[in-house]
């Protein structure tokens, strides 16, 4: 009787640690893959900035293209 109490407390003290066990692999999981997609997000954002800057780049007055000819003006 002893060891059947002993074995069904072990066996619920295994099912509770295993159950901790897998809550805290979940959360380091998650905290993981939300770490990377913020990452992934931040460089997207600035691929889109410099993006933009290379189209306000192009985006020049065309009748300037020597810096000779604009002093003089």
């Amino acid at each position: 009787m002893f060891t059947a109490v002993l074995l069904v407390a072990l066996a619920i003290a295994y099912i509770v640690l295993k159950t901790l066990n897998m809550r805290a692999r979940f959360a380091e999981e998650d905290a993981r893959r939300q770490a990377e997609e913020q990452k992934a997000k931040a460089m997207a954002e600035e691929e889109a900035e410099e993006e933009m800057m290379r189209a306000e780049a192009i985006d020049v007055d065309p009748e300037v293209t020597d810096y000779a000819e604009a002093e003089e003006e």
